[in-house]
């Protein structure tokens, strides 16, 4: 499998901090209480949206390492407009996390609790 662009590995290493983040103010919320929580709210939105690009980082290669070996040129058609497919999902996602992450980023509340 061909290894994804390098901004692929930089989300991915982000949704795996956004984790992190998550299950911190998840724990935290006991002590911390409704500030905490939407913390981790807002890290899960994050996480979710960076989990579903990277969903498609790994279709898409997988779209690339299959298709060469397909000798049906219908079915070879049938694979790139998959992966047009994803590419479209992938960018779509990518806004979706810059709009969660402005939201979490802006939002005093969701991080005051930090000290």
């Amino acid at each position: 499998m061909p290894p994804p662009p390098p901004i692929a590995t930089q989300l991915h290493e982000a949704r795996k901090a956004a984790k992190k983040a998550r299950y911190a103010g998840e724990s935290m919320a006991e002590f911390f209480g409704k500030p905490a929580a939407r913390f981790a709210r807002g890290m899960e939105d994050v996480q979710e949206e960076l989990g579903e690009h990277q969903d498609t980082v790994v279709m898409r290669s997988r779209i690339e390492e299959l298709a060469p070996q397909e000798f049906s040129t219908a079915a070879t058609f049938n694979y790139g407009r998959l992966h047009a497919h994803e590419e479209q999902r992938g960018e779509l996602a990518i806004k979706r996390f810059e709009s969660a992450w402005r939201k979490s980023k802006k939002k005093k509340k969701l991080r005051g609790w930090i000290h």
